[in-house]
């Protein structure tokens, strides 16, 4: 068996609830927005988020968009 030691014994870290938590809370508000301004895009949403104190990236707002 030719694998890497570090693949190996690579565990994957779980995410404290904490961290959980507040993703959930920011894929609600997404959806609060995306209802409340239907025809904003996820370069608006994004702005409204930042104008409401979250920190995020455009990326991470177009993947939880669920309008798709």
């Amino acid at each position: 068996m030719k694998i890497p030691r570090s693949t190996f014994y690579y565990q994957d870290k779980e995410k404290p609830f904490n961290q959980l938590k507040a993703e959930a809370n920011l894929q609600d508000r997404i959806e609060k927005i995306c209802l409340n301004w239907p025809r904003y895009g996820y370069r608006r949403v994004t702005k409204q988020l930042y104008r409401e104190g979250w920190k995020v990236n455009h990326k991470r707002v177009l993947k939880n968009d669920t309008r798709k």
